[in-house]
């Protein structure tokens, strides 16, 4: 049974940067809790890089100043997986919302709309490399990529496709 997967890593950063779009070419750490208990919850690639790993509380990221640091925000996070939702059913009927950061989608039965299924893996890499582009304000950074079934999805989540 052919299934996709959209897996978005480090959601929480992505959500926030799909409302601030300029601050995607910055270091950005999400911050979870409340004063003066804060911790980073999540971060993006130039963050982790620059040596932001989640645990660390606000005091330890303050010391260096060139990340940009926001509270995590549920309503943003809601707003974004929403969209992500909307997009994967704009291709399939039959999808798994599963968690916050990635949706399963069974591509059986979709032969008649889009071919055979390498012509449907493209399709849906194109779809949704168009869509996290167009739709989330320029680039929310997702992957995409096609298993078996979901057992192998759940294995492989984190190397799921390519960023698009």
């Amino acid at each position: 049974m052919p299934f996709a997967c959209i897996f978005v890593p480090d959601f929480s950063v992505e959500a926030l940067l799909r409302a601030e779009p300029e601050l995607r070419s910055q270091a950005v750490a999400v911050l979870e809790g409340k004063a003066p208990l804060q911790k980073v919850f999540a971060g993006n690639e130039k963050a982790r890089r620059a040596g932001v790993e989640v645990g660390m509380t606000k005091l330890q990221i303050e010391a260096c100043t060139d990340f940009v640091l926001r509270a995590r925000s549920p309503l943003q996070e809601a707003a974004a997986h929403a969209a992500l939702l909307d997009c994967a059913q704009s291709f399939s009927p039959r999808i798994e919302d599963a968690g916050d950061d990635a949706i399963l989608l069974d591509l059986a039965g979709l032969e008649p709309l889009f071919g055979l299924l390498p012509k449907i893996a493209r399709s849906g890499t194109t779809r949704f490399r168009t869509w996290t582009r167009s739709q989330c304000r320029r680039g929310f950074q997702s992957r995409y990529g096609h298993a078996g079934g979901p057992l192998l999805f759940w294995r492989n989540r984190d190397s799921c496709g390519k960023r698009s």
